[in-house]
């Protein structure tokens, strides 16, 4: 009887929400976010973030809560001739492509009622791997060739996340991020910005 009376108890509770509360819960909070980005590296590029963060609150005050965060990302950026207009389109042919994996780690602060808007700092770092590739024709000239380069390098540096969560598992959040330079901003790029979604997964 006890057991049939502590089941129906269990089901009947309703379940913890997904995002940070207003206190100290305990819980690990996972979060998936997507951005789609514009970035300057060699040239101007657009791509897509992919990152899943966790949380820990780890202070919280009447109008605050303090969060603890870690992840990963995923970045890909493209660098369409069609944004540099300084190339003739006619004569070359390719693009740049960045792809990013980087581990997060950073502090939290959501705010207000319900902690529905956000701000997070982080740092990050990881593997930036380039790859140029490109065709050139100048038929005039008798000139035609086409070459590929690629570097891979260490990476790290720096974001800045502004968010608002309007239902309880999905918000909206802007992203903008920097590496500190380590290497030619042709390998590792300068800098981006992003728009997109968070979802709350627990």
């Amino acid at each position: 009887m006890i057991a049939v009376t502590l089941i129906a108890a269990l089901l009947a509770a309703e379940p913890p929400a997904p995002h940070v509360g207003e206190g100290k819960d305990g819980r690990i909070h996972l979060q998936l976010d997507g951005h789609a980005t514009f970035s300057i590296g060699g040239q101007m590029a657009l791509g897509a973030n992919l990152d899943l963060l966790g949380s820990c609150a780890i202070w919280a005050t009447a109008r605050a809560t303090g969060t603890h965060e870690f992840g990963a990302q995923l970045q890909y950026a493209n660098e369409p001739t069609w944004l540099a207009p300084w190339i003739d389109r006619t004569r070359v042919a390719g693009a740049g492509h960045r792809i990013n994996v980087l581990v997060l780690m950073g502090h939290g602060f959501w705010m207000g009622k319900h902690r529905r808007a956000y701000l997070g700092v982080r740092l990050y770092a990881g593997m930036n791997h380039w790859l140029s590739s490109y065709t050139v024709e100048y038929p005039d000239e008798s000139v035609r060739g086409s070459a590929k380069v690629y570097r891979n390098h260490f990476v790290g540096g720096g974001q800045l996340a502004l968010g608002y969560r309007f239902s309880e598992r999905v918000g909206v959040q802007a992203l903008i991020g920097a590496p500190f330079p380590t290497a030619s901003s042709y390998a590792i790029g300068i800098a981006f910005a992003g728009l997109g979604l968070s979802v709350h997964l627990r």
